[in-house]
């Protein structure tokens, strides 16, 4: 009796065409779920950020026994938040360089013009491709800030610390009614060429002294009066919504915005962060923005 070999297995062009159909659906499945287990990543990141900054404020207040200005204009040191907060979300090393640098005469302006050069992981939102590298892309490159200060808060001093509001007066509204730090874009120009139709690069560092003549381009803060009009903004004068996801080109540089499709991440004033969607309204956005209002939220919130 002969054996006859075996046929080799192999597979049909059908069963080879409904393989591979399989495997494109469970890619297409697979792709938005990973889209989506990154952004939620991401968006961890930033309120992580939020965070830090939220406590740093609170640190800063409870050692200085002030709140710290969102931007000092006249008085020393001649700087704002983002620079005050440094020592308490641990940057106190690039703070003691940079206040260092401005003690001396005549200042040290390029060693402070370098030290605010300087990325910072804490002022970065990951999903933000508006300025690669973390700096501005105008202004010598500073280190940007995605999170920016409330000024109806934290207020404009023209005399230095002396000028900052004391904690117990900076939240009629109560802390944890009011927004403290906001999302913006790095990189926000409109117009036919950058800052042709009016720009925001904001930076942690620009205002120290020794920076630009025109620090409210630059100023990490929002919610302030053209130009810091008037010396301080309290008041409700956010005009439009935050913007979710727009161009550098398309963005409207007078506002917030956000990379996130969610909606806007926002740091409170008692640390705590949250999601903040669209669908609240600008009624409510200015209610969470304004800290003396004293009117209420409505459902949406």
């Amino acid at each position: 009796m002969k054996w006859r070999a075996a046929k080799p297995l192999a597979f049909t062009l059908i069963e080879l065409l409904v393989v591979i159909a399989i495997i494109a659906i469970l890619i297409g499945l697979l792709i938005p779920a990973i889209q989506k287990i990154r952004e939620l990543a991401s968006r961890m990141a930033c309120q992580n950020n939020l965070h830090q900054l939220g406590v740093g404020v609170q640190n800063h207040a409870s050692s200085q026994g002030k709140m710290p200005p969102g931007m000092i204009n006249g008085g020393v040191p001649p700087v704002g938040v983002t620079i005050l907060i440094l020592p308490y979300i641990e940057q106190s090393n690039i703070s003691d360089a940079m206040l260092a640098a401005g003690s001396v005469s005549p200042v040290d302006t390029a060693t402070i013009n370098a030290l605010a050069k300087t990325p910072l992981k804490v002022y970065q939102c990951p999903t933000d491709t508006s300025a690669p590298g973390g700096t501005t892309p105008m202004r010598n490159g500073y280190g940007g800030t995605n999170y920016v200060a409330n000024l109806a808060v934290l207020r404009l001093s023209n005399t230095g610390l002396n000028g900052a509001i004391a904690p117990d007066n900076a939240y009629p509204d109560g802390a944890s009614n009011t927004v403290l730090w906001a999302e913006h874009l790095l990189n926000c120009y409109t117009g036919a060429a950058p800052c042709a139709g009016g720009c925001t690069y904001p930076s942690w560092g620009a205002h120290f002294i020794g920076g630009f003549p025109n620090p409210w381009w630059d100023s990490p803060v929002f919610n302030r009066r053209t130009q810091y009009t008037g010396g301080e903004n309290v008041g409700a004068d956010i005009t439009q919504m935050f913007q979710i996801n727009p161009k550098p080109t398309t963005c409207i540089y007078q506002t917030t915005h956000t990379t996130h499709p969610s909606g806007m991440q926002v740091g409170l004033g008692d640390g705590s962060t949250r999601n903040v969607s669209p669908n609240i309204g600008l009624a409510n956005w200015q209610k969470a923005c304004n800290p003396v209002d004293g009117a209420p939220f409505d459902g949406s919130w």
